[in-house]
């Protein structure tokens, strides 16, 4: 069984149309993550998606972030974005692999 995830993780979509896409968890019921990454999921309309479709890239890297957003304080989604492709640049080396450029 796979790595598992956590409200504040940053992960990768291993299935899907947006297959290769990172996103931020910002909340998890039973087997199903709520996504989000500022661009095709808004913070007002996370993707849900099966777990079994995600890898975890960065663990609780930014919990306080989707904290923040459950908490409905004002959060918007070009900060998501941000702090998304910061995390995984630090992480990576600068190096942010994605499917999709746009």
């Amino acid at each position: 069984m796979g790595k598992e995830i956590y409200t504040g993780d940053v992960v990768i979509s291993l299935a899907g149309r947006d297959k290769g896409e990172y996103f931020l968890v910002i909340g998890k019921k039973e087997n199903r993550v709520f996504l989000v990454n500022g661009k095709s999921r808004k913070v007002t309309r996370p993707k849900i998606k099966n777990v079994k479709h995600v890898q975890s890239v960065l663990s609780e890297e930014l919990k306080s972030l989707a904290e923040r957003i459950n908490d409905g304080v004002c959060t918007g989604d070009e900060r998501v974005r941000r702090e998304i492709k910061t995390a995984v640049q630090i992480k990576t080396g600068g190096n942010v692999l994605c499917r999709k450029t746009t």
